[in-house]
This record gives structure tokens, sequence and C-alpha cells, in this order.
């Protein structure tokens, strides 16, 4: 029990409430059902995910999470190129045009899977980005605690 940290369930709520789209009754309902993961490292360049997939990277992890949630993104607004580039040649994310400007990138269909997948596997993109956000929420707990 040394290294149980406590969090209180309201805190986690409004963290997820506040950060998604989530109203609070979906958020209850996210924090009351589901089963959180430990705390993990990031992915290793290389590595073999549970479904025998290549694990992202944290550049690619990173990218892909503000693709989805915030595309389609200018090139300037990536947060990484690397990342970027990965996901392209991956076919998770692709580059597209914006009122007939190109620069920019948007998720794939894959990356929206992929995304829903790495947070949760969830079936929603709403229900990921919850599931992310409370992940995040404790691991900065965990971190806080120690």
């Amino acid at each position: 029990m040394a290294n149980e940290t406590r969090i209180d369930k309201d805190v986690l709520i409004r963290a997820i409430y506040s950060n998604t789209d989530a109203s609070e009754q979906e958020a209850r309902a996210i924090v009351n059902t589901a089963a959180l993961p430990p705390v993990a490292g990031e992915a290793v360049a290389g590595a073999i995910d549970a479904r025998g997939q290549e694990a992202l990277t944290g550049a690619e992890t990173e990218t892909l999470v503000a693709l989805v949630e915030r595309g389609p993104l200018s090139d300037g607004d990536v947060p990484s190129k690397s990342g970027r580039d990965s996901l392209v040649a991956r076919g998770l994310a692709a580059r597209v045009l914006v009122s007939g400007q190109d620069g920019y990138q948007a998720a794939t269909y894959a990356g929206r899977d992929a995304y829903q997948a790495r947070f949760g596997a969830a079936e929603t993109t709403e229900a990921a980005t919850a599931n992310r956000v409370m992940t995040r929420t404790l691991c900065n707990a965990r971190k806080d605690a120690q």
C-alpha cells in the first residue's frame, strides 16, 4: 500500500469535463466504469504493441493527439515534423488541402482508430480523449505524490 496514490474522483471528473467535450454526467460515467491503466513509459520505436502493430513513439503519439483533437493542422502547428512524417508513412495521417491551401495535415480514419485504441480501446473519439485526460491526471497525481 506504500505506492498507493489516492485521487479524489470529483477532481478527476472535473479534469475530464473541463478538458473535453464530455458533460459532467458523461465524465462521471467514464470515471466510474474505467479500468485505470498503469503508468507506462514512452513507447520505444520498433516496439510491438498488444495488437501486433508497431507501437507509436512519443513524437507520433503527441502529433496524433494534436491531429485528432485539433486537426487539420498547418505545418507550423504540428508538434513534431518527424512524428507527422512517420504517421503519414504509416497511413495514420495525410497531407490535405484546407480552403485551397496546401501545407495541412489531418488524421485518417486509421489514425482515429489508432488514437481510440491507444487511449483506452474506446469506441468513440470523445471517450478516448476523456481516457487520455484521465490517465494524464492520474500520472501527474502519482508524480506529485512521490
